[in-house]
């Protein structure tokens, strides 16, 4: 596998936990550090059609995204291709999964992160999140897919409408839908002792903006602090399943211009 630059060094340390209310953790986590990829997947549809959704989104997600990476392309070409791909991914767990008993409204979430030497690219479709930390401060680089969104960015509801919190959790795209799923993507220059954080709403609902500042920003190994989060969550109720796959650049040993 040839990565977006050869010399990538990144470290990432995954969690995932079950929660304390639910019986099965359906979200699934994937780091594959030398093509530079990290996603995560919340499965939904029912106990079996939730996790087969997830896990065959990352089940078939570095295949596709392989094929991309040995190309030679602008980020803006590379963030569209990925894009494509994705899309592609969602037809596919739709055709797996067609026609089979007691998994119907079958998907999943996906949150996709793409490290390059010039831009990194984020690529995503439902409510699990990316994060990105720099100079200390975490800002959100994907926005929820659900009804909810949809309702404030049309005015027409408001966060504490009863309404707007019904809808929190009806998913307007996923991987798996029905026709064509078109995710939506951005980029940043992912530099040196910067941080990102992939999350499933299990996560980010539970401990809130603040908490999850200052944990995603602490000094110290990133196990330790992903431990922390799903800590966090649990003693906020633990009311959903919580993954989170933090991943940080190192700084470039040995220095010099990188070939890319």
């Amino acid at each position: 596998m040839t990565p977006l630059c050869k010399n990538l060094d990144l470290s990432y340390a995954a969690v995932s936990d079950t929660g304390r209310v639910r019986e099965e953790n359906q979200d699934r986590w994937l780091a594959v550090p030398e093509l530079g990829l990290f996603a995560i997947a919340d499965g939904m549809g029912g106990h079996v059609a939730g996790s087969l959704a997830a896990q065959l989104t990352v089940d078939l997600l570095p295949r596709l995204v392989e094929a991309l990476v040995h190309e030679k392309l602008s980020p803006s070409q590379r963030a569209s291709r990925l894009c494509e791909s994705v899309g592609r991914l969602s037809a596919l767990v739709r055709e797996e999964t067609e026609g089979q008993p007691g998994i119907s409204g079958l998907g999943s979430t996906l949150a996709v992160v793409l490290v390059g030497d010039v831009e990194t690219i984020v690529v995503h479709a439902g409510d699990s999140r990316v994060y990105y930390l720099h100079k200390g401060v975490l800002t959100r680089l994907t926005k929820d897919h659900t009804a909810a969104e949809f309702l404030l960015e049309r005015g027409e509801s408001t966060e504490l409408n009863a309404r707007a919190r019904a809808a929190r959790h009806q998913l307007t795209r996923f991987v798996g839908m029905p026709g064509q799923l078109r995710p939506e993507w951005t980029s940043v220059p992912f530099r040196p002792q910067e941080r990102m954080l992939l999350c499933s709403d299990g996560l980010y609902n539970a401990i809130g903006d603040a908490l999850l500042t200052e944990i995603v920003s602490s000094a110290g190994d990133l196990e330790a602090l992903g431990g922390q989060l799903v800590d966090a969550a649990n003693a906020a109720g633990g009311r959903d399943n919580i993954t989170g796959v933090l991943v940080q650049r190192r700084e470039r040993r040995g220095g010099g211009i990188s070939e890319c």
